[in-house]
This record gives C-alpha cells, structure tokens and sequence, in this order.
C-alpha cells in the first residue's frame, strides 16, 4: 500500500509504504532506485496491527522502481503499486509514481 502527499512549494513527495506480509518476518527494508537499491537505508518499522511502514522523500516527476526484501532473502511486492515493469532477473519491479 502506497500513501502520498504533496507539499505545496516543495519539490518533494512524501511517501509512505505499507505492506501486511502472509508470512512472518523479522526485518523488511525497502529497496529501489531512489536508494541504489542498498540495503539498510530503509528499513521499516513493524507495527502492532501486523503492517511493516516507512516513510520516505520522493523528487516529484519522476517513477521509481522499488520492492521489499524480507530478512534479506525474499523479495516481496506491493498489493497496489502504479505499475509494474519486468526486470533483468526474470520477474517484475513495482513502480511508485510521484
């Protein structure tokens, strides 16, 4: 799930990602463009209704592409991302438009 809003006078979007994973995991970060795709710039914080958050700043005008990764081993998706697009590995990227 992918909340977003836009700050008059600001060339920044604040994005808010949210996903309920089906299994159990103890960390999930999220990774995409906006951050190289390196872990641990954006891990999110389990809460106690059973969602994993972040919130982060988007340069508005632009996509990203973006998944998660469940203790650093499964790749998981967004449940309403603004597109998805393939990858070079065979399987596909959520994008985040802002």
């Amino acid at each position: 799930m992918i909340k977003k809003s836009y700050k008059k006078n600001s060339k920044f979007c604040v994005v808010t990602f949210k996903i309920k994973p089906e299994e159990q995991y103890s960390k999930i970060e999220l990774l995409g463009d906006f951050n190289d795709w390196k872990p641990g710039k954006h891990v999110l914080k389990k809460r106690k209704d059973g969602y994993f958050s972040v919130t982060v700043y988007l340069e508005k005008g632009n996509k990203f592409r973006f998944r998660y990764l469940a203790d650093e081993k499964k790749w998981l998706d967004d449940d309403s991302p603004d597109d998805k697009v393939p990858n070079k590995f065979g399987t596909f990227d959520n994008v985040v438009e802002v």
